[in-house]
């Protein structure tokens, strides 16, 4: 962790702080070792969206955020896969996991495009010679 998420941690969770959702996160993965947004929102008898909002690409999970994907996934109750978040500190409990791979993107568009273009049908709508008379 770097100096300003450690000191940022420090402040969130002092004896007093307001008992905001990010606090209440980082306890009850404390307490539940890992978890998807689902599962800590049941643990918290929260709205999922109110754990998301605060997870993804927030301060909690940025780099060296309180959180980080594990690169483990479990399904959310529609059956669809869902990041297990962990506390940065148990990050090495997760080295061995393989890592999902990651496609760069700047959008929706862009990372559906590079999907599209990796099947068999985008292979074939993709080669050139489809376009040379």
């Amino acid at each position: 962790m770097t100096d300003t998420s450690k000191f940022a941690y420090e402040v969130i969770m002092r004896p007093g702080a307001r008992e905001s959702v990010w606090k209440k996160i980082i306890e009850c993965l404390e307490k539940i070792k890992d978890g998807t947004n689902y599962e800590i929102a049941e643990y918290l008898q929260m709205k999922p969206e109110k754990i998301w909002k605060r997870t993804g690409h927030s301060e909690l999970s940025c780099k060296d955020g309180a959180l980080f994907d594990t690169g483990l996934r479990r399904n959310s109750p529609e059956g669809n896969p869902a990041i297990v978040y962990a506390l940065s500190s148990r990050r090495n409990e997760y080295a061995d996991v393989v890592k999902p791979e990651r496609i760069e993107s700047t959008t929706t568009a862009d990372y559906a495009n590079a999907i599209f273009a990796a099947s068999a049908a985008g292979k074939k709508l993709f080669q050139k010679e489809m376009f040379e008379k």
